[in-house]
């Protein structure tokens, strides 16, 4: 059978695709159309098929893997379409002055992308189980595209050399720009919704988003941290517990700390059950000046209040700096019981030697054991000393973060910052969950991202900079953080990657 396309009546005519499923068009009307169907049993043929609009009551098409329909029909312009259609293959070529489709979605395996769509100069190429769909300019109201977990919104998206496509390597979007004045990501327990959004070289390669370059104006960032297992262990008592091992891969490198200058005061209240006098609360007012990543721990062990500064004191001995007890009648600096130690070396040892020590040596601390002492070994029972409560008030901090000497490492690598101001309490009760917040200010950021976990998405970034980073907040229940909001301000990163 052959029929011409030519002063043809297509009001409310219905195409079924063969060998199709619920696949079909509906026309509503056609201006201009011209071309040739030819039909036997085992193929479909259209040829020099053209339009000057074609208007769509409904959409349903089956491309390969990908079904691509809008319920609410579509107008297309400027139509050229030329097809050969067995059971076994479908070729198919289309190009368009434009489509205009008020709820047009895309879906192949787990993407699907919706909204209501402008696409001007497409291009449809479709061979077997592969194709491609391209336009010169994309606009999009509602935005969504959805890739497994990851979801990304935009109220109004326009997009530049937009082209996706499907077949034996899945599904693939690409656009050489993309800009939206209002943008949504969600991604497990991570939201990021930010303002006058602009992306260059973006692609969608199955599990892989790379750009080029995006660029924010302002946004928030909302991250849910959940609860660890180990914090909802703590039993209503307990000794002072063991100092936590270095995670093996930092969210950043301790070394960091080395460039920080500025100042730290906080004050730590503590309640504690000790052996003879029984309980002891009291108030440490700690006043820490950071030079160049060092501080001055004779000036830390005088912030002590009266009793704990009698009874402790800070001594460099046996190539370690050492936080030692010491008899308050008869105190000698350097022949006290140690308590916690650090070992030193080299440049570390000589910096002790002059009162200081940096920053990103405190954490690497550890509790003395009997063959630290110089005394006989105590037993084996519990010291005697629990924590009934700890807490950390009237947090004030003002600091800058200068270009460290040596390349930084970790998941967050920071080159520099140009203030940070923290404020707040937090609080621990064994057993309890006292709620706690800091709040905080960054400004003049300069850094990198490597291997970030953001819920189950990797995101790496060659070069990260924002202007600021305000307000942060950071809530915490005792001492484990809950929720961690920052607001965004001129933000630029390069060379993206989000491995969803």
């Amino acid at each position: 059978m052959k029929i011409s396309l030519e002063r043809l009546d297509t009001r409310g005519l219905r195409v079924d695709l063969p060998g199709s499923h619920r696949e079909a068009l509906s026309l509503v009307a056609a201006v201009g159309l011209r071309g040739v169907v030819e039909q036997t049993d085992a193929r479909l043929a259209l040829s020099d098929v053209a339009a000057e609009s074609v208007e769509l009551a409904s959409l349903r098409v089956l491309l390969g893997k990908l079904v691509l329909s809008s319920a609410e029909g579509a107008t297309l312009s400027g139509l050229a379409l030329a097809m050969y259609s067995t059971p076994e293959q479908l070729v198919l070529s289309a190009t368009l002055a434009s489509i205009v489709a008020n709820d047009l979605e895309v879906a192949v395996d787990d993407v699907l992308v919706r909204g209501r769509v402008t696409l001007t100069a497409p291009e449809l190429v479709v061979r077997g189980d592969e194709g491609s769909l391209s336009a010169a300019r994309v606009e999009i109201s509602d935005f969504l595209l959805r890739v497994g977990g990851v979801e990304l919104t935009a109220t109004q998206l326009v997009g530049g050399g937009v082209k996706l496509g499907w077949g034996a390597a899945g599904f693939w979007l690409h656009a050489t720009s993309l800009e939206a004045p209002a943008f949504g990501l969600r991604t497990g327990d991570v939201q990021l919704a930010a303002e006058a959004v602009a992306v260059g070289a973006f692609r969608l390669d199955g599990k892989q988003l790379t750009m080029g370059s995006a660029a924010l104006g302002s946004g928030q960032v909302t991250v849910g941290l959940r609860r660890s297992s180990a914090s909802e262990s703590v039993t209503a008592t307990h000794d002072i517990p063991t100092l936590p091992e270095p995670a093996a891969t930092s969210l950043i490198e301790l070394t960091t700390l080395d460039a920080l200058s500025g100042q730290l005061d906080v004050d730590v209240a503590v309640d504690l059950t000790v052996p003879i006098i029984g309980r002891r609360k009291a108030t440490h007012r700690l006043r820490v000046t950071i030079e160049n990543g060092t501080l001055d721990y004779h000036a830390l062990e005088h912030n002590l209040a009266k009793l704990e500064d009698a009874l402790l004191d800070f001594s460099v001995r046996e190539n370690a700096l050492v936080l030692e007890r010491v008899n308050p009648l008869f105190p000698a600096r350097g022949h006290g019981k140690p308590v916690v130690i650090w070992d030193l070396a080299g440049a570390d040892l000589e910096l002790a030697q002059r009162a200081r020590v940096r920053l990103s040596v405190l954490p690497q601390a550890r509790l003395a054991s009997a063959t630290d002492e110089s005394e006989a070994p105590a037993s084996k029972k519990s010291s005697g000393i629990a924590l009934r409560e700890l807490g950390l008030l009237r947090i004030n901090a003002r600091l800058a973060l200068a270009a460290p000497a040596a390349s930084p490492t970790g998941q967050v690598r920071l080159d520099h910052v140009a203030s940070l101001t923290l404020g707040g309490n937090v609080f621990h009760e064994p057993g309890g969950s006292h709620e706690g917040s800091v709040l905080g200010e960054l400004t003049g950021l300069a850094g990198s991202l490597h291997a970030l976990l953001l819920g189950t998405t990797r995101v790496d970034a060659a070069s990260v900079t924002a202007a600021s980073l305000a307000p942060i907040e950071l809530a915490f229940a005792d001492v484990q953080p809950t929720n961690l909001e920052v607001g965004l301000q001129g933000v630029a990163l390069e060379g993206v990657t989000l491995a969803l």
